[in-house]
């Protein structure tokens, strides 16, 4: 009998010291905002994930929930048994979340406002460390106004975030608008090191019957101004300036097709296909407001914040959704640091009579709503160089640029542009590049 008891008695030790243990790792786990180790699957909820697991003596409950107002919720917390989903108001407790600012004025904005936020928000930024945020959105907004890219200017706006010597933020609002005006707003709020008297936000008109936006790509900086008509240098407004090769980061994005929209929520499955890029799941699913301008089966391009909620569907925050009209084929230039890229080679592919490179990013073409890499579509016969060449020559809305080295021509997309070369030395080749490329 005695030996019974002992013997009882450690089974009742052991499970204790086996459940502090397990709790400790748990426990740790969840303040570090891991899940449980320790832990049966109890329930999935439809909140947008959320999972609630059961140890020994002891819950844990991981929070994923999707709110209405463009904010997420996602957060771990452990208790006992009786701990309720509701006890923790996921309102209350800012981990993880994000408000968008984007359409927040000048005068509104936090002083507090960080560039971390300012990217989620897509600002431009130019750091001070050679590196741009956001350079997909001044490539949009030169599409649509600049006199590189268009003659049928749209209104458009971009907020511009630019830092002086000494880190200060210095914020600039471009817009151009349907009446034909120009507005450039800028904020010296920020700047501790200026004048106090300078510290103000000021606000100026510019008219396009006077006024037109021009790139100009140097040999080592990039200039954006805003020039009178008749090109006098000393009346050029500056819009942002920064260094040509500066490396360019862009908030994550993939290709997907709409499969739900409910009010707000929309799902959406990844286009099969991208050998050089995993993604983390097949199926995504996220609030977006206005969701009922898109239509179940179309192609967007969808750019979140960069956390992904572990459930699946996965879940996203996202900043931006953008239609994808296709055609039978569409180009995709993705930025990436890779300086030039060989995507065809003659001498050893044979399947034309020049090369094909791309600078500073990755190319991909979308086709039969599967998106692959150009040199695989080549070599599978997706599609040709030909069909892409004429295809960009007989786009009467494409703005195109004739060298005089025997008739090159730039073919400026709006987020990349295409250089068929034809020099009188011989140069056939095709070269790829963010809009930034020079030849």
């Amino acid at each position: 009998m005695k030996k019974g008891v002992k013997v009882l008695l450690g089974i009742v030790v052991i499970s204790i010291l086996v459940g502090v243990i397990f709790f400790t790792v748990d426990f740790f786990r969840a303040k570090n905002n891991q899940k449980p180790v320790f832990c049966l699957l109890q329930n999935e909820l439809n909140d947008g994930g959320t999972k609630i697991y059961i140890g020994l003596g002891y819950k844990v409950i991981d929070y994923h929930q999707m709110q209405d107002n463009n904010t997420y919720y996602n957060d771990v917390k452990i208790g006992f048994w009786n701990m309720k989903y509701e006890e923790y108001d996921s309102n209350a407790d800012e981990v993880n979340q994000y408000t968008s600012r984007k359409n927040v004025s000048l005068e509104e904005l936090p002083k507090d406002y960080s560039s971390e936020q300012a990217i989620i928000d897509g600002c431009l930024i130019i750091s001070n460390n050679n590196k741009i945020y956001n350079k997909s959105k001044l490539d949009e907004f030169l599409h649509n106004t600049s006199a590189n890219y268009t003659e049928q200017k749209k209104p458009s706006k971009i907020r511009i975030i630019q830092y002086t010597i000494e880190g200060q933020m210095i914020i600039k609002d471009v817009e151009y608008r349907e009446d034909g005006k120009f507005i450039i707003t800028t904020d010296f709020t920020r700047d501790d090191f200026s004048a106090e008297e300078d510290r103000i936000i000021s606000s100026k008109e510019y008219s396009s019957e006077e006024y037109y936006i021009l790139k100009s790509t140097g040999e080592n900086l990039v200039e954006i101004n805003l020039v009178t008509n008749e090109g006098k240098a000393e009346d050029a407004i500056l819009i942002c300036t920064y260094p040509r090769e500066a490396e360019i980061e862009e908030l994550p994005s993939f290709y997907a097709k709409i499969s739900e929209i409910n009010q707000n929520a929309i799902l959406v499955e990844t286009l099969e296909g991208k050998e050089e890029r995993i993604n983390v799941s097949d199926k995504y699913s996220f609030q977006f407001e206005n969701a009922d301008n898109y239509d179940v089966g179309a192609v967007v391009k969808v750019t979140y914040t960069g956390m992904v909620m572990e459930s699946y569907p996965a879940q996203i925050n996202v900043v931006k959704l953008e239609k994808i009209e296709l055609d039978d084929f569409n180009i995709v230039f993705e930025n990436s640091s890779e300086e030039k890229t060989t995507i065809l080679d003659s001498s050893i592919d044979g399947l034309t009579d020049y090369n094909v490179y791309s600078f500073k990013g990755k190319v991909f073409v979308i086709i039969d709503e599967k998106i692959m890499s150009l040199r695989n579509a080549i070599l599978d016969k997706k599609i040709t160089m030909d069909d892409i060449i004429n295809k960009a020559t007989s786009d009467e809305n494409l703005v195109k640029d004739t060298y005089l080295d025997g008739g090159s021509v730039r073919y400026n997309y709006k987020d990349y542009v295409m250089i068929k070369c034809n020099t009188l030395n011989g140069n056939k080749d095709v070269y790829f590049g963010n809009t930034d490329l020079i030849s």
